[in-house]
């Protein structure tokens, strides 16, 4: 950006450039104006001569016997249309103690952000002392929007540098999130070797109680022709233990790993400020590898695989052990201040069970915010049974479909089509069908109502009766399937009913209502396999 002074003031005369022992300088800069560049500038390591020169001119300024006083009235800080006010006051005594403090604030109001740096020698090193505290939300559009925006931080951190020429770095910062809960803290210690090209992080811990507790090593090489990082880490998230490394290259970009034990889907969605899956996805470990690559301003091609290991959704346990496999490549960009999918050129998803696959979901960018789903489940006998609903089936079943992630919550509009031969399900007693044939729309998401659908069945058998050539529309509402009118005939008769089915593991998972007229009672008990006697 700009600097720009209206007027500089100066008192003190010569007598402190030539006898400066005792003598005092004045500085007063009236109506600063600093206007920040539109786009910043490439971040670049200092060099070893800028390094020593910092040092040296630092040390020169602090053994000078001169007191020195400076002073900015009336600052401000120009981006864009907006503006923040600052003061900042410095004084430098004559045994070589400097402080300087800068306050921030929107105009008219309190200080939003106090600086306070002081300044010393120790032997040939030179060393500051910094503190900052405030509360970042009076500074509005000056704050980083791809940050989090706390109610109040603190900051404390101890730079030394020396005369190899090495800079080291020690700090400390807590911050409390805006509603009042569950403080952050952060503690770094690392050094900067210009002559090796080399910067190494030998601690960040991070503490928020009790979402997250991570600790991280590393080191950087490389930083102005080719930079080379790498980063271990371990602690905890949201309750599960985590392990990882990642490792970045300019040429070959991003590489991580990542394990947690055990994985839950929802928390670390909705921490991050993403909406909750339908259904609680939960896992007893998770793999992820990753790659990624910068693809053009603000957008990263993401390759990457997800293993899970013990798998189980609460809203519908299985009590099988089930694995899943997810293969991802799409780009990545930030919208809104978050991390969002761009584009998705491939994802898949299987899912495996003892016995083998049991289907497969495959999705792809269709349009802007929308996603193509489809999902395969060739051999329905593989699907394990729920634990609130014991079933066995033998058939095939297909879902199309499009997902659309744009908005605060997903949504979700396709359609359901299955084909069951033979199917079992025992609800205090077999029940059992053939030939089922089932289409059925699905939605979810703000908004989204599925039209009903239909079902028919070539028969029916339960607690005896067999009903044939059943038919009725069918309705998807979450977890709960309906079918309100059910046609079939019986026994020389017919009837009619209604079912309800509910997956979402409420005590009475199935409830069924009949009715039939023009019964032929020989028939029945036929059927039904009486033999003490005829009707």
């Amino acid at each position: 950006g700009s600097l720009e002074i209206r007027e500089l003031r100066v008192e003190g005369g010569v007598l402190p450039v030539v006898f400066p022992r005792g003598r005092a300088v004045s500085v007063v800069a009236v109506s600063t104006s600093v206007t920040l560049a539109k786009e910043a500038a490439p971040l670049s390591a200092p060099a070893p001569a800028t390094l020593t020169a910092i040092r040296t001119a630092l040390l020169r300024f602090l053994e000078w016997p001169a007191v020195v006083s400076l002073e900015m009235k009336g600052g401000e800080i120009r981006s864009g249309g907006e503006t923040l006010a600052f003061d900042l006051r410095g004084e430098k005594s004559g045994d070589g103690k400097l402080v300087v403090r800068l306050a921030l604030r929107r105009p008219g109001d309190p200080p939003a952000l106090t600086i306070e740096a002081r300044g010393a020698a120790a032997g040939q090193d030179a060393r500051v002392a910094v503190t900052a505290d405030g509360d970042p939300r009076r500074l509005g559009p000056f704050w980083p929007s791809t940050l989090p925006l706390p109610s109040r931080i603190t900051a404390e951190g101890d730079l030394a540098l020396s005369a190899t020429p090495e800079l080291e770095v020690r700090a400390a910062l807590s911050a409390t999130p805006a509603d009042g809960k569950n403080p952050m803290a952060a503690t770094l210690a690392g050094r900067y070797r210009p002559n090796a090209h080399r910067a190494d992080l030998s601690l960040l811990a991070l503490r928020w109680s009790p979402v997250l507790t991570l600790d991280l090593t590393g080191s950087a090489e490389e930083l102005d022709t080719a930079p080379r990082l790498t980063v271990k880490m371990g602690g905890t998230v949201e309750g599960s233990r985590v392990t990882g490394d990642a490792t970045y290259a300019s040429v070959s970009g991003l590489r991580a790993r990542l394990d947690l034990r055990p994985f839950a889907a929802g928390p670390l969605l909705e921490r991050a400020g993403y909406a909750r899956p339908p259904a609680e996805v939960k896992a007893e470990s998770a793999g992820l590898t990753l790659e990624g690559k910068a693809e053009g301003a603000g957008r990263v091609r993401v390759q990457g695989a997800l293993g899970l290991g013990g798998v189980e959704m609460p809203a519908w346990r299985t009590g099988a052990r089930l694995g899943a496999n997810v293969r991802f490549d799409g780009v990545l960009s930030r919208r809104d201040g978050r991390i969002a999918l761009a584009a998705l050129d491939r994802g898949e998803v299987s899912l495996v069970s003892p016995a083998g696959e049991i289907g497969r979901l495959s999705a792809r960018s269709r349009a802007a915010g929308q996603l193509a789903v489809e999902v395969g489940i060739p051999d329905l006998s593989r699907v394990p049974a729920f634990a609130a609903l014991p079933v066995r089936l033998s058939g095939n079943a297909r879902l199309l479909g499009a997902l659309d992630w744009i908005g605060p919550t997903p949504r979700f509009a396709g359609s359901l089509a299955a084909h069951v031969a033979k199917g079992e399900i025992n609800v205090g007693g077999p029940i059992t069908l053939s030939g089922l044939q089932a289409s059925l729309p699905l939605a979810w998401g703000p908004g989204e109502e599925a039209p009903a659908g239909a079902v028919t069945a070539e028969s029916l058998a339960a607690f005896g009766f067999v009903l044939r050539r059943l038919a009725s529309p069918a309705l998807v509402r979450g977890s709960v399937v309906s079918l309100p009118e059910i046609g079939y005939i019986h026994y020389g008769g017919s009837g009619k009913g209604n079912a309800r089915l509910d997956l979402g593991g409420t005590p009475v998972p199935l409830s069924v209502r009949l009715e039939g007229e023009g019964v032929d009672l020989a028939t029945l008990t036929t059927e039904y396999g009486l033999t003490v006697g005829r009707i």
